[in-house]
């Protein structure tokens, strides 16, 4: 079998599995792909001879290998990463760059500069997955990453749904502030938290622990494809989430899961001191970002509580064995896409 290579953040080789499940694994019946770390920044490796293709998970290739007329380039942005680009950076990339959009948002920055580009949506395999149960209760799951949801919030909403048990991972990503982190109590309201405090470092160990919740709580505002809540939805859980990218793309309000969606007259104002961190960041490296601006506790509550949150996960799960046939179908034309030149 031919083997081509991939480059990207060592994170999704060591811990992530995201460009195994969007990659590797969906074109290995028709090339073996070989995946190598690289920090985006430093390149030393030697000028490819054959004329192979290359793809770049996440990070956009090197100058070196854009400015290679010759080079078969392949890009897979994710949306969190790159939006902090301006569409005048994408328009100036060479026409030959193909990119592999997995969302809404990089297709349309993509497509807008003129490069070809294949859009596709991911789905995962309902049949692979243990089904959410509802017998036990009503059981959250929320993994605080950057700090969207404040401690309030999660009470309020905990109240509003009568979650019986919360489970809480307070690991915030290290691209955000530490600040961003917060305990709490053993129990918020009638809630039982179950607090993880350690780091899940294995897949096995991540289901074990979470595989009883029944409804999640998406962590970040901006997903590049979203795989643990793309999980939960093809589990069958409620799953509760800000209305961005990719969410909003999975997800049809109130119908297959919610979208919280804050006021945006209220948001601005409280949002300038994350604009900032998030210009420091771009200027000084993602170590230094600041703390995501909390949703607003401002939301309807009372029509929270109506939500018949079993019939909404059950939706999401037929929606979801939909997508997967779609997928399925879809990844012959992403192997051309990729291989053929």
């Amino acid at each position: 079998m031919t083997e081509i290579s991939a480059f990207g953040l060592d994170w999704h080789k060591s811990q992530s599995r995201a460009f195994e499940d969007l990659l590797i694994g969906p074109l290995f019946p028709f090339v073996s792909i070989a995946f190598e770390p690289w920090d985006g920044v430093n390149w030393s490796r030697p000028v490819q001879t054959d004329d192979a293709p290359i793809v770049f998970c996440q990070y956009p290739p090197p100058l070196q290998l854009l400015s290679d007329r010759g080079a078969r380039l392949v890009w897979i942005p994710m949306w969190d990463f790159i939006q902090r680009f301006s569409q005048h950076w994408w328009n100036a990339l060479p026409k030959s760059l193909r990119v592999v959009a997995f969302s809404d948002a990089v297709y349309q920055r993509s497509t807008l500069a003129g490069l070809p580009t294949l859009r596709l949506r991911y789905f995962k395999d309902p049949s692979k997955l243990l089904p959410v149960c509802w017998d036990q209760g009503r059981v959250l799951l929320y993994w605080n990453r950057m700090g969207l949801y404040s401690r309030q919030f999660l009470t309020m909403l905990c109240s509003a749904l009568h979650i019986d048990t919360l489970i809480y991972q307070n690991r915030v990503d290290r691209a955000f502030s530490q600040r961003a982190a917060y305990k709490l109590p053993s129990r918020l309201g009638s809630t039982v938290v179950e607090e993880i405090v350690d780091y899940l470092s294995s897949r096995e160990e991540y289901l074990e622990r979470t595989s009883k919740a029944n409804i999640y709580l998406a962590p970040r505002e901006a997903e590049g494809a979203g795989m643990t809540f793309i999980e939960a939805l093809a589990r069958g859980a409620a799953v509760f989430a800000y209305d961005g990218a990719t969410m909003n793309e999975y997800i049809t309000h109130g119908i297959d899961g919610y979208l919280f969606n804050p006021t945006r007259l209220k948001i601005h104002l409280k949002r300038l001191p994350h604009i900032m961190d998030r210009l420091t960041g771009m200027v000084l490296g993602p170590e230094r970002r600041g703390l995501a601006t909390p949703i607003t506790t401002n939301q309807d509550w009372d029509s929270i509580g109506r939500l018949d949150i079993e019939n909404i996960g059950r939706r999401a799960l037929e929606n979801h064995q939909r997508g997967f046939r779609e997928w399925s179908v879809q990844i012959p034309g992403y192997a051309r896409f990729v291989l053929d030149w």
